[in-house]
Protein backbone atom coordinates (compact mmCIF):
# COMPACT_ATOMS: atom_id res chain seq x y z
CA UNK A 1 0.00 0.00 0.00
CA UNK A 2 3.04 2.54 0.67
CA UNK A 3 3.93 1.72 -2.68
CA UNK A 4 0.76 2.46 -4.12
CA UNK A 5 0.64 5.59 -2.05
CA UNK A 6 4.14 6.83 -3.09
CA UNK A 7 3.68 6.52 -6.75
CA UNK A 8 0.18 7.54 -7.10
CA UNK A 9 0.09 11.39 -6.40
CA UNK A 10 -2.87 10.82 -4.42
CA UNK A 11 -0.68 11.76 -0.78
CA UNK A 12 2.38 13.85 -0.02
CA UNK A 13 4.82 12.02 -1.34
CA UNK A 14 7.07 14.06 0.95
CA UNK A 15 5.39 12.88 3.85
CA UNK A 16 5.79 8.77 2.61
CA UNK A 17 9.24 10.06 2.11
CA UNK A 18 10.22 11.04 5.68
CA UNK A 19 7.99 7.70 7.00
CA UNK A 20 10.17 5.61 5.03
CA UNK A 21 13.55 7.62 6.07
CA UNK A 22 12.50 7.42 9.71
CA UNK A 23 12.05 3.45 9.39
CA UNK A 24 15.11 2.65 7.34
CA UNK A 25 17.26 4.85 10.00
CA UNK A 26 15.58 2.46 12.63
CA UNK A 27 16.84 -0.35 10.83
CA UNK A 28 13.83 -1.43 9.47
CA UNK A 29 14.10 -3.33 6.04
CA UNK A 30 12.47 -1.32 3.41
CA UNK A 31 10.59 -3.36 0.68
CA UNK A 32 12.66 -4.27 -2.70
CA UNK A 33 9.48 -2.65 -4.87
CA UNK A 34 10.12 0.63 -2.51
CA UNK A 35 13.75 0.64 -3.46
CA UNK A 36 13.34 -0.23 -6.57
CA UNK A 37 10.76 3.09 -6.92
CA UNK A 38 12.72 4.93 -5.14
CA UNK A 39 15.98 4.78 -7.42
CA UNK A 40 13.80 6.12 -9.76
CA UNK A 41 13.90 9.15 -8.30
CA UNK A 42 17.28 9.09 -7.38
CA UNK A 43 18.14 12.59 -9.56
CA UNK A 44 14.85 13.98 -8.97
CA UNK A 45 13.35 16.32 -6.90
CA UNK A 46 13.20 14.80 -4.02
CA UNK A 47 16.75 13.24 -4.37
CA UNK A 48 18.38 14.18 -1.02
CA UNK A 49 15.42 12.43 1.03
CA UNK A 50 15.86 9.83 -1.47
CA UNK A 51 19.81 9.03 -1.31
CA UNK A 52 19.62 9.41 2.37
CA UNK A 53 17.16 6.64 2.61
CA UNK A 54 19.21 4.71 0.05
CA UNK A 55 22.24 5.31 1.99
CA UNK A 56 20.11 3.75 5.47
CA UNK A 57 19.57 0.65 3.58
CA UNK A 58 22.70 0.05 2.20
CA UNK A 59 24.02 0.71 6.35
CA UNK A 60 21.08 -2.17 7.21
CA UNK A 61 22.47 -4.51 5.23
CA UNK A 62 20.05 -4.78 2.07
CA UNK A 63 20.73 -5.11 -1.44
CA UNK A 64 20.28 -1.93 -3.48
CA UNK A 65 19.41 -2.14 -7.39
CA UNK A 66 22.61 -1.74 -9.49
CA UNK A 67 21.30 1.54 -10.64
CA UNK A 68 22.23 3.10 -7.07
CA UNK A 69 25.82 1.61 -6.86
CA UNK A 70 25.89 3.34 -10.38
CA UNK A 71 24.68 6.24 -8.86
CA UNK A 72 27.12 6.73 -6.43
CA UNK A 73 30.03 5.34 -8.48
CA UNK A 74 29.47 8.22 -11.17
CA UNK A 75 29.63 10.83 -8.01
CA UNK A 76 33.08 9.98 -7.49
CA UNK A 77 33.87 10.97 -10.84
CA UNK A 78 31.27 13.88 -11.89
CA UNK A 79 30.37 15.80 -8.68
CA UNK A 80 32.64 18.81 -8.37
CA UNK A 81 31.59 18.26 -3.94
CA UNK A 82 34.75 16.74 -2.29
CA UNK A 83 31.69 15.57 0.71
CA UNK A 84 29.81 14.08 -1.96
CA UNK A 85 32.49 12.03 -3.72
CA UNK A 86 33.86 11.09 -0.01
CA UNK A 87 29.99 9.85 1.26
CA UNK A 88 29.85 8.12 -2.19
CA UNK A 89 32.77 6.22 -1.72
CA UNK A 90 32.01 5.42 1.90
CA UNK A 91 28.43 4.18 0.86
CA UNK A 92 30.14 2.14 -1.82
CA UNK A 93 32.86 0.65 0.21
CA UNK A 94 30.02 -0.06 3.06
CA UNK A 95 28.22 -2.03 0.59
CA UNK A 96 30.96 -3.88 -0.41
CA UNK A 97 32.28 -4.87 2.59
CA UNK A 98 29.19 -6.57 3.52
CA UNK A 99 27.82 -8.02 0.23
CA UNK A 100 31.73 -9.59 -0.21
CA UNK A 101 31.36 -7.93 -3.67
CA UNK A 102 28.41 -10.16 -4.65
CA UNK A 103 25.77 -8.42 -6.38
CA UNK A 104 28.14 -5.65 -7.63
CA UNK A 105 29.02 -4.76 -11.06
CA UNK A 106 32.13 -5.11 -12.49
CA UNK A 107 31.96 -1.99 -13.52
CA UNK A 108 31.58 -0.77 -10.30
CA UNK A 109 34.00 -3.41 -8.53
CA UNK A 110 36.69 -1.51 -10.43
CA UNK A 111 35.78 1.72 -9.58
CA UNK A 112 35.64 1.26 -5.93
CA UNK A 113 39.17 -0.70 -6.07
CA UNK A 114 40.50 2.41 -7.97
CA UNK A 115 39.07 4.93 -5.10
CA UNK A 116 40.86 2.53 -2.62
CA UNK A 117 44.28 2.47 -3.97
CA UNK A 118 43.89 6.32 -4.25
CA UNK A 119 42.75 6.96 -0.65
CA UNK A 120 46.14 4.65 0.28
CA UNK A 121 48.06 7.08 -2.18
CA UNK A 122 46.51 10.17 -0.57
CA UNK A 123 47.14 8.82 2.89
CA UNK A 124 50.64 7.90 2.22
CA UNK A 125 51.63 10.85 0.28
CA UNK A 126 50.44 12.95 3.47
CA UNK A 127 52.50 10.68 5.79
CA UNK A 128 55.57 11.62 3.90
CA UNK A 129 54.53 15.16 3.33
CA UNK A 130 54.38 15.55 7.47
Amino acid sequence: MLHYLLYTGNTDREIILNLLSALANKSYRITENIIDNLVDDINGKYSVKTNLIIESVIKNGQVVPNKCLEYFASNLFLSDIKEVRSRSFDILKEYSTKHHDKNIPQEVQSIIELEKLSDILDKATDHKSQ
